[in-house]
């Protein structure tokens, strides 16, 4: 039989129905992350336009697909944020650094130096001097969850093969004729004066902000004058670190005012 309303229904939609329409239009409804779909099985017609067809755990189903987006997603998210993390980890140690060479070179200068604020400074640099070559040239280095390093753990991850063969073209004045003129210079001699002193001094196992309470007032002078010279070497005070690599066989600051060599790590 039919069946009569006191008030007469102008228009009937069903729940399923409303989220067809989302999905048509590209709408995206909360708690929903992504659009919804159904498969053509779940679809049929209904008294006044398109349904579909549901029952209780396909609900549950499409429910739970809409609250929880895929895991590729947050993947995806925590990769993007660790590399945002990291590349401003390393720039804002890159803009930092160079003051510190600097800082250092006035410590130094100072008539009588600090020992201790000498070669505490001084083991701030080499620590991330000693990073920024690890990291470009994908050296060995132990995994620690503290994130503190030893000279133990970074001086000897620049093996002998690539400290003999770290150079650095460094700019002097340009010619006449316009072209720029450099002087190479090695970084073994530097990183082989440090590795003597931190093993006369028994002082790989300590920590760089540490050396200061380490090492002797005439060792700490003279451990922070290597450190100095080897950054020196390395780095330009404006320009700052060499890691612009377009050329293909060297990294070079920005005027390529230093060129690092080699371009990859020798095998």
């Amino acid at each position: 039989g039919k069946a009569f309303q006191m008030i007469p229904v102008l228009r009937t939609y069903t729940i399923a129905e409303k989220k067809s329409r989302f999905e048509y239009f590209g709408f995206r409804p909360p708690p929903g992350l992504r659009v919804y779909s159904f498969p053509a099985s779940r679809r049929s017609v209904g008294i006044n336009g398109s349904t579909i067809a549901q029952n209780a755990s396909e609900i549950s189903q499409v429910l739970m697909r809409a609250i929880s987006p895929p895991v590729a997603w947050f993947q995806r998210i925590l990769a993007g944020g660790r590399k945002i993390a990291s590349k401003l980890f390393v720039d804002k140690h890159l803009i930092k650094s160079t003051p510190d060479i600097e800082r250092l070179r006035l410590l130094l200068a100072e008539s009588p130096p600090d020992p201790q604020l000498v070669c505490a400074k001084a083991g701030f640099i080499l620590e991330f001097a000693l990073n920024f070559l690890a990291q470009h040239y994908e050296c060995s280095v132990p995994l620690r969850a503290s994130g503190l390093y030893t000279i133990g753990d970074l001086l000897p991850a620049v093996d002998k093969k690539l400290r003999q063969a770290l150079k650095v073209e460094v700019l002097k004045e340009t010619a006449a004729d316009g072209l720029p003129v450099y002087e190479m210079v090695a970084l073994a001699p530097f990183l082989d004066e440090l590795s003597r002193v931190a093993q006369a001094r028994n002082v790989f196992g300590c920590h760089f902000n540490q050396l200061s309470f380490e090492l002797l007032d005439a060792d700490a002078l003279g451990f922070a004058q290597q450190v100095l010279d080897l950054v020196s070497v390395l780095t330009d005070e404006q320009a700052g670190w060499p890691r612009n690599g377009k050329s293909g066989s060297y990294w070079a600051t920005t005027g390529e005012t230093r060129r690092l060599h080699p371009y990859k790590k020798p095998n």
